[in-house]
């Protein structure tokens, strides 16, 4: 049975997840316009993005590479614009614990179905929060806990100052 976006049993989190192209398309391909950086593996995938570390011929090093589908994207259909404005907000922060966008390309494959931007940053070896604390939940302390909000207010005070 066909499902649409207005029935009411299908979900907006399923229809951005249902966005999502196969993540092995992208595996062991160069960036659109940029033949020396390559997707060499996948690390995770959200709701709204596919999320690789791509390595970068030129400088001999890895980065990160987050797929998003157009589709996906902030307010797209209204303002195909909107959403590279709001990403790269971040960039204008001046503090560290911000990962900063170096790189932004369409990745266009009609054939394929594939309609989505690739946004390039420094890749932080490591694990999301999510993930952190369900591998480490004894760490997960009062200390932990401040230090995690400390900095999180820095970065929305930061946010407020722009």
């Amino acid at each position: 049975m066909h499902q649409d976006r207005a029935h009411p049993n299908f979900s907006k989190d399923s229809i951005m997840r249902s966005n999502l192209p196969a993540k092995e398309y992208f595996l062991n391909k160069s960036i659109p316009g940029h033949t020396d950086y390559i997707i060499v593996e996948h690390i995770d995938s959200g709701m709204n993005a596919h999320m690789f570390r791509a390595w970068n011929e030129s400088i001999n090093s890895y980065f990160a590479c987050k797929i998003i589908p157009k589709s996906n994207l902030i307010n797209y259909d209204e303002d195909p614009e909107e959403w590279r404005d709001e990403v790269l907000k971040a960039n204008r922060l001046e503090i560290d614990t911000v990962v900063k966008i170096f790189h932004v390309s369409e990745w266009k494959d009609a054939e394929k179905g594939i309609d989505c931007v690739a946004l390039c940053a420094n890749f932080i070896k490591g694990e999301n929060l999510e993930k952190y604390i369900k591998k480490n939940k004894m760490s997960v302390t009062v200390a932990f806990i401040e230090d995690f909000l400390l900095e999180m207010l820095s970065f929305f005070n930061a946010m407020a100052a722009q």
